[in-house]
């Protein structure tokens, strides 16, 4: 008799070949039928040790030990997926899910699960402890196809195939699914303008979701094909999903052609009111070149308290146009540098007049929030102040540049001149604006005065909060909606309101902004690295009451 143990593990769904010399009985251990042939396969539908043994006749000739491991989540996506979001484990997905309905509220929560059916009905099997026909420690996952823009693709493991058939499609019927004569093993569901193909194939159950009128042919046959490591058959993504955290969500996204990094990886932990997402971009060299801090000329470092949002960019400006006008050669970049030019203006020449450091904030107008609210009979009207301010090599190009987006924009502004100081006052699009050029930075300010407000080194205690976020080399934007409701909520003394319509609309602002979302603050941050860019992204939530 021959004894053998396989020490690389098998993953469950995967088939694995047994070969003999003549024919035998397979026994394989997992209390399916025994199998007679010379050489057979089999997969495992669950994960463990194994003792697969070959008779001749009614003699032992072969016992062969296989560990039998889940398959990864990573796995169950096809290399060739455009973006997915993937839960390794069913644990990671029911805290994203609570997160979602306080970040979103849970109409928007559900409309995206009904927009996923397979991934609602997995939740339901966990959460009603039915966890034997789903595998939690196999994950689930959601992913598209570039050429399948319009198509949502679900897959969650499965422990057993038929059961969870017959599981899922009763779901779908009690949820409104109309069901279609099966084809090939693979069945299918209508409801309204969408269609769902549902199918089993190496152990996980997958979900084709897409338009009634725009059917995704082949995509069994396409999922079929794919390697059995699916993302992971890519050495490079491989290596980058395993330097990821452990625990979480994660999610992947392919590049367009056009941009210079390949992919991003990331994972997404949830811990209480914390949402916090790391990952990296993944390109053969930084992202961009990091800028230098220019001291005495940064409005982050002596900003009024109190912001409702601080972005801060230190990157070359030709990386930061390209972000706000479109690349270069883009129809986009294209027409506005002809109309630009068209009236005396040189984009290029006016982006490298900038000497790198982009800095803003954004501030709350209580006062002209509930003024304009009530001369427009209720309907909330935002208002606020905005303070921006960006270092500069040459005023000249700068000066021609917003002239020339002055009259673009069709803006009836003042303008004073010397040779140290160039001014623009008027209105802007509803709201009194201020710029000034010198020959070392532009500051403009659109908005109410913030007079009144504490000066706040707000570099510091946002990059000591956020881990090197808004320093030399990062791309930052912190949005804080706490002090927007603290604001709201905070008495004012207003004469020439009403005192009762004034806490009225206060309060029906306050009453909107719960409705819409629970969120405290959000940070993200983008910063380069040798190969990419790093990224950090922190979501956190009010409290629960």
């Amino acid at each position: 008799m021959r004894v053998e143990t396989r020490e690389t593990p098998v993953e469950t769904g995967l088939e694995v070949p047994f070969v003999a010399e003549g024919e035998r009985r397979w026994d394989f251990g997992d209390q399916s039928p025994a199998v007679t042939a010379r050489q057979t396969t089999h997969a495992f539908s669950r994960a463990g040790r194994y003792v697969v043994r070959s008779y001749e006749g009614e003699s032992l000739r072969e016992q062969v030990t296989l560990v039998v491991s889940p398959r990864a989540a990573f796995h169950l996506v096809p290399p060739d997926a455009r973006f997915a979001v993937i839960a390794r484990g069913l644990e990671d997905f029911a805290p994203a899910v609570d997160f979602g309905e306080r970040l979103a509220g849970p109409e928007s929560t559900q409309s995206w699960l009904d927009g996923a059916p397979l991934l609602g009905w997995a939740f339901e099997q966990a959460s009603a402890g039915n966890g034997g026909l789903v595998d939690a420690r196999e994950g689930l996952a959601t992913f598209a196809w570039e050429d399948a823009d319009d198509t949502r693709l679900s897959v969650v493991g499965i422990t057993d195939g038929p059961g969870a058939l017959a599981a899922l499609k009763a779901w779908l019927v009690e949820h409104g699914w109309a069901a279609l004569s099966p084809v090939q093993g693979l069945w299918r569901y209508e409801q309204e303008t969408r269609a769902l193909d549902v199918f089993v194939d190496r152990g996980a159950l997958y979900a084709v979701d897409a338009p009634l009128t725009h059917r995704l042919p082949g995509a069994q046959a396409r999922i079929a094909a794919a390697p059995a490591r699916g993302l992971e058959s890519d050495g490079a993504v491989a290596s980058a999903l395993d330097q990821l955290p452990s625990g979480g969500l994660v999610l992947f996204s392919r590049a367009p052609e056009a941009l210079s990094w390949r992919f991003v990886t990331a994972a997404v932990r949830i811990a209480g009111d914390e949402a916090r997402l790391e990952g990296r971009l993944h390109g053969p060299a930084p992202l961009w070149a990091a800028q230098p801090s220019l001291p005495g000329t940064r409005l982050l470092s002596h900003a009024p308290e109190g912001p409702v949002l601080v972005a801060a960019a230190s990157l070359p400006p030709s990386e930061l146009a390209a972000l706000w006008l479109g690349a270069p050669g883009t129809p986009r970049r294209k027409q506005l540098e002809l109309e630009l030019l068209a009236q005396g203006t040189d984009v290029e020449r006016a982006v490298a007049a900038f000497a790198g450091v982009f800095e803003l904030c954004v501030y709350a107008d209580v006062p002209g929030f509930v003024r304009t609210t009530l001369q427009a009979g209720g309907r909330p009207q935002p208002q606020g102040t905005v303070l921006f301010e960006a270092p500069v090599v040459s005023a000249e190009p700068i000066e021609a540049l917003a002239d020339a987006m002055a009259r673009r924009w069709e803006l009836t502004l003042t303008k004073t001149r010397d040779k140290q100081l160039r001014l623009w006052r008027g209105p802007a699009f509803g709201r009194p604006l201020e710029a000034a050029l010198t020959e070392k930075s532009l500051f403009a300010k659109a908005g109410s005065a913030v007079d009144g407000r504490e000066p706040v080194d707000l570099n510091q205690v946002l990059s000591s909060r956020f881990d090197g976020a808004f320093t030399p080399g990062h791309v930052s934007i912190y949005l804080d909606v706490g002090q927007l409701r603290r604001e709201l909520l905070q008495p004012r003394l207003m004469p020439d309101v009403d005192p009762r319509r004034q806490l009225t609309a206060q309060a029906l602002a306050v009453t909107l902004l719960d409705r819409l979302s629970q969120l405290d603050s959000a940070l993200f941050d983008l910063s380069p690295a040798p190969e990419g860019a790093t990224i950090q992204a922190v979501l956190r939530l009010r409290p629960r009451e």
